[in-house]
């Protein structure tokens, strides 16, 4: 078993496979610039993440910089979306600015605390619930189709 780590930004993420090893980078919303970087030492994924929010109230959300690490590093990479994730509709934005994977845990972590298990159920429930209903409200059929085309934003692909 192999295992690699690489920190692009202020955090590192180690992983671990049977056959090569995957490496993830976490990006920081202040250091989007160096998403190119990433992916061109071949990293296959990238974590957009503000780490809370918390060090620097005026840095940029993870959903304010994805279609720019999106634009900079296309299918090359996974990119995944971790802070700023508050409902449904923050999911499907975050997939239609490319990310691949979307992290909740603010939302868990809620309904772990008013409820245990069954509040982390619910929390996910209520996340499913937004997700389709969103979805349903712009036209989309399919996560799958789900794309910037879809989002009234400046910002579209080619």
């Amino acid at each position: 078993m192999t295992s690699a780590t690489i920190g692009i930004g202020a955090t590192a993420i180690q992983t671990t496979s049977n056959e090569r090893p995957h490496q993830a980078a976490c990006i920081a919303p202040g250091g989007f610039l160096r998403a190119p970087r990433g992916a061109s030492i071949g990293v296959d994924g990238i974590i957009v993440s503000n780490h809370g929010g918390r060090q620097l109230d005026q840095a940029p959300s993870p959903l304010e910089v994805l279609p720019a690490i999106n634009e900079a590093v296309g299918d090359k990479v996974t990119l995944m979306v971790d802070g700023g994730i508050r409902r449904g509709a923050d999911i499907v934005i975050a997939l239609c600015y490319g990310a691949r994977f979307v992290m909740v845990g603010r939302a868990t972590l809620y309904g772990a605390v008013a409820g245990g298990i069954a509040g982390v159920q619910k929390a996910i429930g209520i996340l499913r619930e937004e997700v389709d209903l969103v979805m349903g409200q712009i036209g989309a059929p399919a996560i799958a189709d789900l794309n910037d085309s879809f989002l009234l934003t400046g910002h579209r692909r080619s």
